[in-house]
Formats: structure tokens, sequence, C-alpha cells
């Protein structure tokens, strides 16, 4: 229990629900628009407007600088046989190069029943 009888809860209660009295704020409404005064927006006809944009269109060429290829000088990416390499992977016929683990997921068990330095050796080292 925090020590407060109940009666000073009924008057936290209370002054809960009478509510506080807050300061008066100023604030900034910046959210109308921020045009000036001598632009005008006028009602457009849409129906026209589309009519003028429907229809095929001739395109004009664009030049672009393709950036995507790899900016190593001197080396050359070789190209796989995707369908090949996964076929000789499924079938087994692969040579993959061997890989070394260490593997440090085992349990840290005591040496000796009772003995927790050696669990704590483990961990430290």
């Amino acid at each position: 229990k925090s020590g407060q009888t109940s009666s000073t809860k009924f008057d936290i209660m209370k002054s809960i629900e009478q509510g506080a009295n807050l300061k008066k704020t100023d604030t900034v409404d910046k959210s109308g628009p921020q045009g000036s005064s001598d632009v005008k927006i006028k009602k457009v006809d849409r129906k026209s407007m589309l009519e003028g944009i429907e229809g095929e269109r001739k395109m004009k060429n664009a030049e672009t600088v393709d950036k995507s290829a790899p900016q190593v000088e001197g080396v050359k990416v070789k190209k796989v046989d995707r369908k090949g390499l996964l076929d000789s992977i499924a079938k087994g016929d692969a040579q993959l190069k061997k890989t070394e683990t260490k593997d440090k997921s085992g349990p840290k068990i005591a040496k000796k029943k009772g003995d927790a330095n050696a669990v704590f050796a483990d961990f430290y080292g």
C-alpha cells in the first residue's frame, strides 16, 4: 500500500473531475494557402482538357547515362549458366568448396557436479 488514505484518494479523484485552470496560449496557424493575393484560381473545363491529352502522342527520344554497371577497371564479370549450375547442384555433381566452421552453440555444462567455476571459466576464458 502506498500510505494514502481513502480520503486522499477521494480528493485526488475530485480534483481530476474538476479539471485544472490552464494558461492561454498563442498559436501561429500556417495551414492556409501561401499564395500571394494577386493569384487567382480558376475552374478548368475538365472534359475539354482531357480531350486535348487523349490519343496517341509522338514521344521524343531521351538520352540517358547508364551508371548501373560496375565501375571497377580491369575486372570482367563472368557470365554463369544459371540453369546448368542449379541443375548440377540438384544432381549433386557440383564441386563446391569445403568450408570450416567452429560450432559454439553447445550448452555450457560444469565439468564436475557443483563446480560453478568451471562453467564461468568456459564463458570468460
